[in-house]
């Protein structure tokens, strides 16, 4: 059975990686925040649309897990949301709730 994300669609647009950031080097929360903002404002279509940008995770991989997730509306209006995962969190597990 296909992947929800390998299937194709024209309506939505994954990206999963950050300008700036790379895996494996070490960046800090100012680093990687202001290297993240600065890709939503490049990338984001001028379309009426709600864009959402979701992150999960947690201290090596396995505990005390977070999700966040940024919106913007049409109307200029932005949304943060940040979600707490409790003590005992996968990455897997805080990325599934950002995008729920």
């Amino acid at each position: 059975y296909p992947v929800p994300w390998e299937q194709v669609s024209n309506t939505a647009k994954i990206i999963t990686t950050i300008s700036g950031i790379t895996t494996g080097e070490i960046h800090n929360d100012l680093q990687k925040r202001t290297a993240t903002m600065c890709m939503i404002q490049e990338k984001q279509l001028k379309q009426p649309w709600i864009h959402a940008y979701t992150d999960g995770s947690a201290t090596n991989a396995i505990k005390k897990g977070g999700a966040g997730i940024f919106s913007t509306y049409p109307n200029n209006h932005n949304e943060t949301r940040y979600i707490p995962m409790g003590k005992f969190c996968s990455n897997y597990t805080a990325e599934a709730q950002a995008l729920l």
